[in-house]
């Protein structure tokens, strides 16, 4: 946990599927606690942290280079997704992790400027060996789901040529030219719908409850 400190799938994430718990205790409200997966409390300052980092990767143009759970639709969400699939994951370290970890620590830090990723650092107590720790969840919660998922098929010839005559930009362009293009949305379209189906196979597995004020405390 973090220590204190000053797209398609949502209708399969905890706005939607989060069992309701009774009314939040006097404790749950001092602890901060927002919600619980398997047992396992997340805190006002978990979300809040979360968030931060989302706002810094949205520079990037593409937060899923750093963790596609960063590209669900609340922080609330991106921590229960990415939990509910370390639960399935097997225990590892390995070099090659960490490296990968390191990499996406240097990319957020460097996203909006060292000075303002120095100032993210320091607001939260953490040194960059620690980013790079919390990154490493990111990246076997990444593997888990691409191991868990069903490859996306290639398209046929006739479905890319279906699409080019259809799109609004590139049928403007030689067919030729614009495959690369049209196979690629293809794709990453087939990855995506894989994937959610991964992610809401992982929370139907797993036990998750809210506070009652928690669904209010998870920034978009």
């Amino acid at each position: 946990m973090i220590r204190s400190a000053p797209r398609g799938v949502a209708a399969l994430l905890v706005v939607s599927a989060l069992r309701l718990a009774p009314p939040a205790s006097a404790q749950d409200v001092v602890d901060g606690v927002v919600a619980t997966i398997d047992g396992k409390p997340i805190t006002l300052s978990d979300v809040t942290f979360e968030a931060e980092v989302r706002a810094l990767a949205a520079a990037l143009g593409n937060p899923a280079a750093l963790g596609r759970t960063l590209t669900a639709p609340t922080a609330l969400d991106g921590i229960l997704v990415r939990q509910a699939l370390l639960r399935q994951a097997p225990p590892r370290e390995s070099a090659a992790d960490r490296e990968i970890a390191r990499d996406r620590a240097r990319r957020l830090l460097d996203a909006s400027g060292r000075g303002e990723g120095g100032a993210f650092l320091g607001r939260w107590g953490l040194t960059e060996e620690a980013l790079v720790d919390w990154f490493k969840d990111l990246v076997r919660a990444d593997a888990e789901g691409e191991t868990r998922m069903e490859a996306p098929r290639k398209p046929s010839q006739a479905e890319l040529h279906a699409r080019w005559e259809a799109h609004p930009t590139l049928r403007a362009a030689p067919f030729e030219d614009a495959r690369p293009v049209l196979e690629a949305e293809v794709l990453r379209s087939r990855f995506d719908v894989a994937w959610n189906a991964v992610v809401a196979d992982a929370l139907a597995r797993s036990d998750i409850r809210g506070t009652t004020f928690g669904d209010a405390l998870a920034p978009r």
